[in-house]
């Protein structure tokens, strides 16, 4: 009975695992086109809300000049947001550069954007200076639908050592009462060796693609 509850829990957690890696590849900046969307100045230390460029469908704007010209469509608080500039090709895809200028329209409104470092990173994305005319109030409140993009580091930390720790008690108990051919000191001994390896590997994995994705 044991033995099955602790490999229920393993798997569960498991597969809470994939499911949280799913959503930070999801929130990640895109890596071409439009990375990321940032509404306020560049380098702010508080008050920029970060959106993945992943929530927009980008597509070449026929209305625009020459070939390089994108249309770039997505949601923002239930209304629609639209970013249209000339992408540079000589740009790295990890990078968001254009050519001419750069407009974002929101709710019936223009507004002009611009390429600048990602705070934290040296990724270079889209930045809307006048933040849309939105308050630092509707800014706060729309940060919290977009908690991974906006605090990565300092929300995650705490939950990836966490779960690291869950997991590897959970992998420990696992191994202790499923593999019964090896001698009791033996068992204990690989357990532990287990949750040292699930721990470690589970902390190293979660910073490094978290770091990765967001440089």
């Amino acid at each position: 009975m044991m033995k099955r509850i602790a490999q229920l829990v393993l798997l569960g957690l498991l597969m809470t695992g994939v499911v949280a890696a799913i959503g930070v590849q999801r929130s990640a900046p895109a890596t071409h086109g439009l990375p990321e969307v940032g509404i306020g100045e560049s380098g702010f230390n508080n008050g920029t809300l970060y959106i993945s460029g992943k929530q927009f469908d980008c597509q070449a704007d026929p209305t625009g000049s020459g070939p390089d010209a994108r249309r770039c469509a997505g949601q923002l608080g239930g209304d629609s947001l639209e970013l249209r500039f000339r992408a540079d090709p000589s740009t790295p895809d990890r990078l968001f550069s254009f050519l001419g200028s750069c407009t974002a329209t929101y709710r019936g409104e223009s507004h002009p954007c611009e390429s600048g470092i990602r705070r934290g990173t040296s990724r270079s994305i889209a930045f809307i200076p006048d933040a849309l005319g939105l308050t630092d109030t509707a800014r706060d409140s729309l940060r919290q639908s977009y908690p991974i993009e906006n605090d990565v580091t300092n929300r995650f930390f705490w939950p990836v050592v966490i779960y690291g720790v869950a997991l590897a008690l959970a992998a420990a108990a696992a191994f202790l009462l499923t593999v019964r051919a090896l001698p009791r000191p033996s068992r204990i001994a690989w357990s532990l060796s287990v949750a040292v390896f699930a721990f470690v590997f589970t902390y190293v994995a979660g910073w490094w693609s978290l770091w990765f994705l967001w440089d």
